[in-house]
């Protein structure tokens, strides 16, 4: 049905919930709205006026749009100078008609009518003549705001600094800022359908990580390939030091996804050997993924006056993973891995989320691959069975016609059905004893796989680096700010 015109003019015309497509909105104006008759499709209901409309539209374009440029900045300005350039300038963001639109879901030929409402306020006769652009002017483009978390930043600011040098075990700032920040994740969605909470295992297409450590000495490795669940795996709880996202004295498994990524980050050496395992997960875990946050959806009405700050939030959430796998210098570790260390600790008994680890980006190698780290509770490997009495031997060589080639086994001697001697059975209680340190009673999450465990010397190692020139220059000593190094 076509519009109708109210006798005082357009802006008295009304419009009903059900030619509102935006949800908010729509609920709005069905509980507020006055029950008349749709001057756009006609049927009674509860309606605004268009200027009532105009109205909101106004302010929320105000909160959440900008107002694009008519003309090209400066360096555009360079690029459609230049003859040997192709470039040509187009202005940024929707047309007036279609920004109001989208916004309110609305039809085109309402959009129209709330243009002309709210072109009419702002028209000006001073600026006509001077030629400049008013608000919603025919011909104009809008484009949604970029929203910048500063409020957070500062926050997480605080948080950091609290947890360094005032509250470092029992942190209200923290703690508020972190139930804050964590709240409803669980809930959120991403545009390209990725979770931010992923459940893993056997079945799914993660089932296992790779872990590296790195060993200098012959004898170490030795060591290592005899006994790897505890060697490779997490250290006890009394050799465990503190990482980016655990505490010292508390175990926690670090791995990657693909084998290269967990040598990179072991940072090896010339000269040393880097043994990676292949860890098989038991059971179903529970992973935050904190590269998902960079592609979260948001979802609600620019209508809503809560939405901007659920906006500013998301913001946030999108540069938490930098925030959280920044490069750190060797000597500043014990400080500057506090705030990790305190974001894991929380995620790791948070009742709700129910986290077993978390998924982050390699601050060691750029692209798609990924680290993991699995709490404590989630991070215990099963002990490979031995018999009583079995003698473990590595060997790192062979020897033919004098010559002596890399190459390493692993030789289980295991004992005759006679019962072990002493010597042996302290053998094999020593080659299953590490796990069980403590009274450890967690139910193991991981099983090293004995055929997937690789030996890497290492050669040489790669750096790929930013170089910067260096000027050097004189000039006048004028003022004493000159002496200052920026």
């Amino acid at each position: 049905m076509a519009r109708t015109i109210h006798d005082d003019g357009i802006e008295s015309n009304r419009i009903c919930f059900q030619c509102i497509g935006d949800a908010y909105l729509k609920n709005e104006i069905k509980k507020t709205g006055q029950h008349r008759k749709c001057n756009y499709c006609g049927i009674p209901g509860r309606t605004y006026t268009l200027i009532q409309l105009a109205d909101r539209v106004e302010s929320a374009f105000d909160i959440h749009y900008d107002q694009t440029a008519d003309y090209p900045d400066e360096w555009q300005s360079r690029m459609l100078a230049d003859p040997e350039s192709a470039y040509e300038w187009e202005r940024e963001g929707d047309d007036v008609i279609t920004a109001l639109r989208d916004a309110a879901s609305i039809s085109e030929e309402i959009a129209k009518d709330v243009h002309e409402i709210l072109e009419g306020r702002y028209s000006s006769q001073d600026a006509y003549f001077a030629g400049e652009e008013t608000m919603f002017q025919s011909g104009s483009y809008f484009q949604r705001k970029t929203v910048r978390a500063y409020d957070w930043d500062k926050d997480w600011r605080e948080f950091e600094e609290a947890l360094k040098t005032k509250e470092r075990y029992f942190s209200r700032t923290a703690a508020n800022l972190l139930n804050r920040v964590f709240d409803g994740v669980a809930g959120m969605k991403t545009w390209n359908k990725k979770q931010i909470i992923t459940e893993v295992g056997p079945g799914t297409t993660l089932s296992h990580f790779f872990r590296a450590r790195v060993f200098q000495s012959e004898h170490e490795l030795s060591e290592a390939l005899k006994y790897p669940e505890w060697q490779i795996g997490p250290p006890p709880a009394a050799r465990t030091a503190g990482g980016r996202m655990n505490a010292a004295g508390i175990a926690a498994f670090y791995g990657a996804n693909v084998p290269e990524l967990a040598i990179a980050e072991v940072r090896p050496p010339v000269g040393s050997f880097v043994v990676v395992a292949k860890f098989d997960l038991l059971r179903s875990i529970r992973l935050l993924d904190l590269t998902a946050f960079q592609h979260i959806k948001a979802e609600g009405s620019v209508f809503d006056p809560a939405f901007a700050a659920y906006f500013e939030k998301l913001a946030f959430l999108s540069q938490l993973q930098q925030l959280m796998t920044r490069p750190v210098m060797p000597n500043d570790e014990v400080l500057e891995y506090l705030p990790t260390q305190a974001v894991a600790d929380f995620l790791s008994v948070h009742p709700e989320l129910n986290l077993d680890g978390i998924i982050y980006p390699s601050v060691q190698s750029k692209g798609t691959d990924f680290n993991c780290v699995l709490f404590h509770k989630c991070s215990r490997v099963k002990r490979i069975d031995i018999k009583a009495g079995t003698q473990i031997k590595a060997t790192l060589r062979t020897y033919e016609e004098h010559q002596s080639y890399t190459s390493y086994e692993v030789t289980e001697l295991i004992p005759a059905d006679q019962e072990p001697t002493a010597d042996e059975k302290e053998a094999a209680r020593f080659a299953t004893m590490i796990p069980i340190i403590d009274g450890d009673k967690r139910t193991p999450a991981l099983m090293i796989d004995l055929e997937a465990i690789h030996v890497h010397a290492v050669q040489s190692v790669q750096v790929n680096t930013t170089a910067h020139r260096v000027r050097r220059h004189q000039r006048p000593f004028l003022h004493e700010e000159d002496l200052y190094d920026y």
